[in-house]
């Protein structure tokens, strides 16, 4: 991974008394440059999530919730961002794990985000 890796990815959790957990990965197809990126200036950052990127977000939910007890209700990703040069699946994957670290972390506070930052950007995938 390179340090100019590029992913954003958001949430919306709705708990729901239902039997399982439901994931919606919304699309934008209409590549809107998002103006206030913190990605590299000469870079262009879009605003939304694209098939590709949507497709590797869902793979990314499915596969961390396999063999743990999800929450039940419906997990929207509805935000996001992507770089046509320094995104990938391998940041797309880090990002959506760090963001599901957080979602089902008990107890949070930014000593707790910061490890959970540090340790999935070292992990090895």
């Amino acid at each position: 991974m390179h340090v100019s890796s590029y992913a954003l990815a958001g949430y919306v959790f709705e708990p729901a008394d239902c039997d399982a957990l439901k994931i919606e990965v919304s699309v934008k197809e209409d590549r809107q440059v998002f103006q206030d990126s913190l990605g590299w200036q000469k870079e262009l950052i879009y605003a939304g999530l694209n098939e590709e990127y949507a497709e590797i977000v869902l793979e990314a939910v499915k596969k961390y919730f396999l063999g743990r007890i999800a929450p039940k209700g419906k997990l929207r990703i509805c935000m996001g961002a992507y770089s046509s040069v320094s995104s990938g699946r391998l940041i797309f994957g880090i990002a959506v794990n760090i963001l599901l670290d957080i979602f089902m972390e008990r107890k949070l506070d930014e000593e707790k985000i910061r490890n959970i930052v540090q340790q999935r950007m070292e992990q090895r995938f």
